[in-house]
Formats: C-alpha cells, structure tokens, sequence
C-alpha cells in the first residue's frame, strides 16, 4: 500500500525522491519504496523527512509512534492553556501574527476582534503577496449553523450573522487570499499561523471571547496539533462571499487610523440614549455599514438639536422620546465618514439622553432592525468604536458632559 501521504507532501515542498536519499543518507529506491510500498523508514530518517517536508512523523506515518510517545508528546505539544481567548495576551498575537510566513489558516464564525487590529488585513494582503497560503473560513451569515450558534451564546436574533458581515465588510480589502463560507457546527476556532496554533474552544451558553483557549505547537511525533490542522479544513465549505452576499458599503467610518482619506465635509449630526424600565438599550441595526449603533442623523434646517435627535428616532425605530439631557460633544477630527458618493466627513456629534413616550418599534429604511439591548450584552453586539464610546459615557451617568 502506498505512503500518498508523503508523497504528497514531498510533492507539495518542491522534494524528489533523490533529493531525499541525499539528505537521508539512503538510496533512491529506498525512498521509492517509502513512497510507493508504504515501508517505514527507521526514526532517525523519519525526523529528518518530516523536518524536509513540514509534517509531524504522526501524520506520514500512522503507526510509527507509540501510543504512550503520542500521549506525552501530545501533552508537550500544548505551550499554555488559557482561561478565556480574551486573557490570550496581545503580544503573543502580534508574535504569532508577524512571524507566520508560510501558513495562516482561520476557521471562525467572525472573528471580528481579528479585524479591529488595525494591521491585520495589511499584514495578511503581504504575506498572500510574499508566496503564503492564507485560507480564511467564515460562518455563512445566512446560514443554520450560525443561527443556531447565536442563539446558545445568548446574543440576539441575527446579531451573529451582522458581526461576521461587518467582519466582511473588512476583509473584502483582502487580495490573494482565499476566503469561503461554512455551514457547520463548530466545536472550537481555529487559528493557525504556521506550526502554531490558538484553539478558542466553544463551551455553550458563553461567547467566544470567555471560553478556554490552547496555544499548541507542531511537534514532529506529536498528533495533537495535526488533528486539530485537520480539522480547520471543514468539508462542505462554499466559495468566497459572491458579491450579493456582501454589506452594503454607503458608508466606511475610519477611526484613529493613519490611512482614511482627508476629510472634506463636516455636518452637524444628533444621535439619542434611550433605556427602558428594565434599563435595556434602544438600538438599531444600521443599512449602510451593518453595524448596530443608538438611533440618530443629521441635524436638518428648521429644527433645532432635540427636535432631529426626536424626529431621527421615531424615523429609524417608531419610538417617540423626549430629550432629557446632553451626554455628551464628539468631534474627534481623527474619526472621518467616507460615503460613496466622495464626500469624507468629519465627526460632529450631540448625544443626547431621552426617554421614550410611546409609539411601536419597526425598521426603516435606515434601520434593519430595532432592538433592546442589555448592557451586559453589547460586548458581543457588532458596534463602531464611536458608539461605544458614547454608550459607555451614557452609562456612567455622569453629571458632566463629555466634550472633545
């Protein structure tokens, strides 16, 4: 029975048999027989091989450990266990990130926090440009899996499928790099750069960033690490994203990054924090970025700043309010708004706090959906950085208006 295994990872790296009897020390046959009767070869050739061809001993030849090797190489294999992705420090990131060369493959639902480092899809465009493979596996936003996965970490209908179209709406930069979607049930993220790894494991009921995560790494008789490489290449996987599955894009927010486009308009803009008796936040899921954001516009002649922060609200939710008080002033120069048309706006913005009146919350054409969130739940909501920043001022409750 023939070794396809390793003679195609040998094809893979560029190896021929000679090239091999060479570094092995062995004749050519020899290694023709390795490949095409299926002999192993003895360990000292086999750590070689698998040196030359990029593969654990494990996976070119199953039987060729032991099993006791394999459960204390296994054991050797993880380089530290964490209590949730999020205590993942940054530097090991950035380590991992930066020192992949070859391989960088992603089996996520979004990963959205990948997206908010703000080199990432450059870094990965370079290194797809420089020769290496980079695979990226997305959850099919409109698919069953992702429903379902939405609903045990107690997110909110749909509020999955928006981050992985908001994850999209940043990785359609991305060039020589393959992406597809999945329909499958996962049991763990995979994030594989190289011969490490990081498995965020999925535990029900918690969201990605609070269940335990691996740092494993590739050793060469180990099988750990293999089974988990295996596994990050799902079965029944569709092409990249066609371009009717992808966010509208009418606008494009650039937050503190060195590379947006020069402002070229500015516009006074309203926007209003409304909480329920149960202290739930009205919010809506907008049409232009596909990100959820507390309702709002732009200030229109005629009225004055709490007549369009009530008339923005009733318009993008049904909900009638009255402002009660001013949160806060945002006009960081550093956050501009590209719309398609060309215009690169600079941020203006009053938020106000108002509370609601009545009315009957539905959609608009702006807003794809109206919610009420809890504020334990907006970590796992797909929300600009802006917002944030307006929301968490709002929940302070301070008496002072904030003001930049």
């Amino acid at each position: 029975m023939s070794n396809e295994r390793l003679r195609d990872a040998l094809l893979r790296n560029g190896l021929t048999p000679k090239q091999v009897a060479d570094a092995t020390g062995v004749d050519q046959k020899t290694v023709e027989r390795w490949i095409t009767k299926g002999r192993t070869p003895y360990p000292k050739h086999r750590h070689k091989i698998a040196a030359m061809a990029r593969e654990s001993e494990a996976y070119l030849w199953l039987d060729s450990v032991a099993p006791e090797r394999k459960t204390e190489t296994a054991a050797a294999e993880v380089v530290r266990v964490f209590p949730h992705r999020n205590a993942i420090p940054v530097e090991l990131w950035n380590r991992l990130i930066k020192e992949a060369s070859e391989t960088v493959e992603v089996l996520v639902h979004a990963a959205l926090f990948l997206v908010e480092r703000p080199r990432f899809i450059k870094d990965l465009t370079a290194k797809a440009q420089a020769g290496a493979k980079i695979r990226l596996i997305l959850g099919d936003p409109e698919g069953e899996s992702v429903a379902l996965r939405g609903d045990e970490e107690q997110l909110g209908d749909g509020t999955l499928a928006a981050r992985i179209r908001n994850a999209l709406a940043f990785y359609r930069a991305l060039i020589g790099v393959e992406m597809r979607f999945h329909n499958t049930t996962l049991y763990n993220s995979i994030f594989r750069f190289d011969d490490e790894m990081i498995i965020n494991t999925h535990v029900y009921g918690f969201q990605g960033a609070h269940a335990p995560s691996l740092h494993p790494r590739r050793l060469s008789a180990g099988d750990l690490f293999e089974t988990y490489s295996r596994a990050s290449k799902p079965s029944g996987t569709s092409p990249s994203p066609p371009p009717s599955r992808r966010p509208p894009m009418a606008r494009v927010d650039y937050y503190n990054d060195p590379n947006a486009p020069k402002a070229n308009s500015i516009a006074v803009a309203v926007s209003a924090f409304i909480q329920d008796d149960e202290g739930r936040i009205l919010m809506i899921r907008r049409t232009d970025n596909d990100l959820y954001a507390i309702p709002g516009g732009q200030l229109e002649l005629g009225e004055t700043l709490a007549q369009a922060a009530v008339r923005e609200v009733r318009e993008e939710t049904g909900v009638e309010c009255e402002v009660t008080g001013v949160i806060g002033l945002y006009s960081n120069p550093n956050h501009v708004i590209a719309y398609d048309d060309g215009e690169v706006r600079q941020e203006f913005s009053i938020c106000f706090r108002a509370n609601t009146l009545g009315g009957h919350v539905r959609g608009s054409s702006e807003s794809s959906e109206v919610v009420w969130v809890k504020p334990e739940r907006l970590e796992g909501i797909a929300i600009h950085q802006s917002i944030r920043l307006r929301v968490g001022h709002a929940l302070e409750g301070s008496s002072q208006v904030y003001f930049s």
